[in-house]
C-alpha cells in the first residue's frame, strides 16, 4: 500500500453509502484492485489496512436503495450536504505519519471531484420524484390553532346537540304520558256515555211504555202522519180511476151542487169543468166528507158525544191539565169497546160509517153515473168502488180514534176559502204559485198542538194572484185577472 494520505469522507445522509476520496493519480484504481504484496507488515500497517478494508467492507455491506425510486433525491442531497456542511469531512492520515498534515493535492482533487459531481447533479425543479415539504414551525402552529378551534367547534355543536336530543327525548316522554292520561279518560268518558246512553234509553222506553199505556192505540205522531199519506193516496187513486170514465158536462153540474159558497168559485174555472179540475173536486170532496170523522174534540155519532163536550169545556174551565187526559181515557174505553162486535159503541161507531158511505157513494153517483153499473158487472171485490169507498170510510175512522189517543191535540186546520193567504209554511199550491188568495181547499192541514206548534201534514190549496190596485205604468201593462169575491168557508 502506498505511504500518501487517502482522504475518507462520511455522507451525514444515512440512506447514502460511504464514499471514499482517492488522490488523482490513483482515481482509476480501487483500494480493492491493489494487489497483494509480500512484504511483511509490521504492526502499524496491519492495523491500518484492516481499518480501511472494515470501512470498504462497511461501506458494500449497506443495503442498497432502489436506484429507480430515490437515486436522484440521494445524490442530490448529497451533494447539498457536502457543499454546506464540509466539517463532516475528515482526513486520515497514513498509518505510517498519522501527524502529518493533509497533502494540498489530495484536497484539491477532492474539491475538483465535488465541482464535477455538483455539475453533473441535475437541477431539482427537473426531479421526477416530488419531495414531501417540511412544514416551517410558523405554519405548524398555525394549523395546530385551526385544528383545535375547528374541534372546539364540532365539540360545541355535538353538545348542543346531545342537550336538544335529551330534552326531546324528556318531551317524548311526557307526551307519551299525556296521550295515555288522556287515552284512560277517553275510556272512561265513553264507559260513562255508554252507561248514559242505556240509562237515557231506559227512561226513554219507560216513558214510551207510559205514554203508550195511556193511548187508545199504538200509534204516535210518526205513523199518524203515514195514515194520512195513505188515506191521500187512496182518494186520488179512486179519483183518478173516475175521471177517466166520467162525462165532464154531468161532472160539472154535480159539482156546483156539492158546495153551496163554492158556485162563483167553480164557474170561474171554465164549463164545462177540465179534466184536471173535475179530479181536484172529487178529492176536495171525499177529504171534507172523511176529516167529519177526525175531530179530536168529540166523539162523532156516539151517545156520549154531547156529554163528552160538556165536561170538556168544563175541565178546560176549571182544570186545563185534566182535559187532555181525560179525552185519552174516553178514546181508550171508546177503542176497546168497538172491539167488541156485540157492544153498543160498535154499532154506533158502524152506523156513522154507513151514512158516511151513503153520502159519498150517492154523491159520487151523481158526477159519476157509471159507478153502479160498473160494481154490478165487477166481479173482484176489491176493484169495485163501493168496496174501496166502504175501505176509505173505515180507515179514516180508524186515524180519528188514533188522533184523539195522544197526549197532543191533532186536528186538521180550517182554511178561509176566498179570504185567507197563501201560507208556504203550511200550504203547497195546486199550480205551484207560491203567493195569492186561497180559492180552494182541497186537503186540510192537519196540526200537532201542543208547547210548540207541528205541522203534520201540510195544506193542498188552488190559489189565485190578488188584484193590484197600484195605478202605476208597470201594472197597467200587466194582464188582468178576475176578481175572486169574498167567500165564507162552510162544510157541506
Amino acid at each position: 500500500m502506498s505511504g500518501k494520505c487517502l482522504p475518507v469522507r462520511y455522507w451525514s445522509n444515512s440512506r447514502s453509502k460511504c464514499a471514499i476520496d482517492l488522490p488523482a493519480s490513483d482515481s482509476s484504481k480501487s483500494v480493492n484492485d491493489t494487489p497483494p504484496t509480500t512484504t511483511p507488515t509490521t504492526g502499524a500497517e496491519s492495523t491500518a489496512a484492516d481499518t480501511l478494508n472494515d470501512v470498504v467492507e462497511s461501506s458494500s455491506s449497506v443495503p442498497q436503495p432502489n436506484p429507480v425510486l430515490t437515486k436522484e433525491n440521494v445524490e442530490r442531497k448529497s451533494m447539498e450536504t457536502a457543499l454546506n456542511d464540509p466539517a463532516e469531512t475528515v482526513l486520515v492520515s497514513s498509518p505510517t505519519s498519522p501527524t502529518s498534515p493533509t497533502s494540498p493535492i489530495s484536497v484539491s482533487s477532492t474539491q475538483q471531484q465535488q465541482q464535477q459531481l455538483q455539475a453533473a447533479l441535475p437541477p431539482s425543479t427537473c426531479s421526477s420524484s416530488p419531495e414531501i415539504p417540511i412544514p416551517s414551525p410558523l405554519n405548524t402552529n398555525h394549523t395546530s390553532v385551526t385544528a383545535n378551534a375547528n374541534t372546539d367547534k364540532l365539540l360545541m355543536e355535538l353538545r348542543q346537540k346531545k342537550e336538544l336530543a335529551r330534552r326531546m327525548d324528556e318531551e317524548l316522554y311526557y307526551l307519551r304520558l299525556f296521550n295515555q292520561e288522556l287515552s284512560e279518560k277517553e275510556q272512561k268518558i265513553q264507559s260513562r256515555m255508554l252507561a248514559r246512553r242505556k240509562d237515557q234509553k231506559q227512561l226513554l222506553d219507560n216513558y214510551n211504555d207510559h205514554i203508550r199505556a195511556r193511548r187508545a192505540t199504538d200509534d204516535d205522531l210518526a205513523t199518524i202522519h203515514n195514515k194520512l199519506h195513505e188515506l191521500k193516496a187512496m182518494i186520488k187513486t179512486i179519483s183518478i180511476s173516475l175521471t177517466q170514465q166520467c162525462d165532464c158536462n154531468t161532472a160539472t153540474k154535480a159539482m156546483l151542487g156539492f158546495w153551496v159558497n163554492l158556485h162563483e168559485a167553480i164557474r170561474n174555472m171554465g164549463d164545462p169543468l177540465p179534466v184536471n179540475r173535475i179530479q181536484m173536486l172529487t178529492e176536495k170532496f171525499l177529504m171534507d166528507v172523511l176529516v167529519q170523522n177526525m175531530n179530536y174534540s168529540s166523539f162523532t155519532g156516539l151517545k156520549i158525544s154531547q156529554p163528552y163536550t160538556q165536561l170538556q169545556m168544563w175541565f178546560e174551565k176549571y182544570e186545563p191539565g185534566f182535559c187532555t187526559r181525560f179525552r185519552q181515557d174516553i178514546a181508550k174505553v171508546v177503542v176497546m169497546s168497538n172491539k167488541d162486535t156485540a157492544s153498543d159503541t160498535h154499532q154506533e161507531i158502524q152506523k156513522l160509517n154507513e151514512r158516511m158511505f151513503n153520502s159519498l157513494y150517492v154523491s159520487l153517483l151523481k158526477a159519476f153515473p157509471f159507478i153502479k153499473q160498473h160494481d154490478l158487472q165487477e166481479s173482484d171485490l176489491s176493484k169495485q168502488y163501493s168496496v174501496k169507498l166502504r175501505a176509505m170510510v173505515d180507515f179514516a175512522s180508524g186515524i180519528g180514534h188514533a188522533m184523539r189517543g195522544q197526549e197532543v191535540d191533532i186536528a186538521a186546520a180550517a182554511v178561509g176559502e176566498g179570504s185567507e193567504m197563501f201560507d208556504p209554511k203550511t200550504m203547497v199550491d195546486e199550480d205551484g204559485q207560491t203567493a195569492g188568495i186561497v180559492t180552494l181547499c182541497i186537503n186540510p192541514p192537519f196540526i200537532a198542538y201542543s208547547n210548540r206548534i207541528e205541522v203534520l201534514e201540510k195544506a193542498r190549496v188552488l190559489c189565485c194572484a190578488p188584484i193590484n190596485t197600484d195605478p202605476t205604468p208597470t201594472a197597467t201593462a200587466t194582464a188582468t185577472t178576475t176578481a175572486i169575491p169574498t167567500i165564507t168557508a162552510t162544510k157541506s
